[in-house]
């Protein structure tokens, strides 16, 4: 939960500009909860569409979101419904990404944002283990290209702002634009990138994760995990870590 609301809180925190001002806002596949509780502390009006009853029953009764037991599929939202809609490591989940951020977009209004985050699968094949890089649930895979070209199939354009600082990983911010035609072109020199990041993946024995060594990262991942041990014992129950982290947002 320290760890979750951490991220949550820094994911929140740094891209404020893209969520003040939000009110009606989406968190598809909300997991549990974490985000929802960030945006409410904003004065958003938020729903979670999630379809683990167990994640949807804990957020419901711990954090006292709104949160609707539903696949994209079964959802029904009127057009323009929300300004704000957020998809964290779900679109890769999906069998049909670009049919499935059309309905998104749909459901956004004309000025409406959405937030799209997936695993960077140039990045892992840097960072993980040989024969430990794909995970049985998702269905596909991107890269920073081809997550924006998705998003440009559906009727998304990234915002110029995202662009500029966050164009090179896999999330973004995107609104309602025409289809940029001139993508496509630049699919060939992608596959290239990614040959290349693959042939290195299955050519090492030991990750090579950029801007740094595999020994140095495991270092770094276990300080972090200590000092989130300790900080989470200053407090007894979930609430409690997640009013602290609203806190820190006012």
């Amino acid at each position: 939960m320290w760890r979750n609301f951490g991220h949550a809180h820094y994911h929140v925190a740094t891209n404020r500009t893209f969520f003040e001002g939000r009110q009606r806002c989406l968190d598809m596949g909300s997991g549990s909860g974490e985000f929802l509780f960030m945006i409410n502390a904003l004065g958003g009006d938020g729903i979670g569409i999630e379809p683990d009853e167990e994640y949807a029953s804990y957020c419901r009764d711990t954090l006292g979101l709104d949160i609707r037991v539903q696949t994209l599929e079964e959802a029904k939202f009127a057009p323009g419904t929300f300004d704000f809609i957020r998809l964290s490591h779900v679109l890769e989940h999906m069998r049909d990404p670009v049919g499935s951020l059309k309905i998104l977009a749909d459901w956004l209004t004309d000025d409406g944002v959405i937030s799209i985050e997936v695993p960077n699968i140039e990045a892992e094949a840097h960072a993980k283990l040989k024969g430990r890089m794909f995970h049985f649930a998702h269905v596909f895979n991107f890269n920073p290209y081809t997550l924006r070209l998705a998003a440009n199939l559906a009727g998304l354009r990234e915002l110029p702002d995202s662009q500029k600082r966050l164009g090179k990983y896999t999330f973004g911010f995107f609104a309602k634009g025409e289809y940029d035609d001139t993508m496509l072109e630049k699919g060939p020199a992608n596959a290239v990138i990614m040959r290349e990041a693959m042939a290195g993946h299955n050519s090492r024995l030991v990750p090579a994760p950029r801007g740094s060594s595999a020994f140095a990262r495991f270092i770094q991942i276990n300080r972090v995990r200590i000092r989130e041990m300790l900080a989470a014992r200053r407090f007894r129950t979930h609430r409690e870590i997640a009013d602290h982290f609203a806190t820190l947002l006012r």
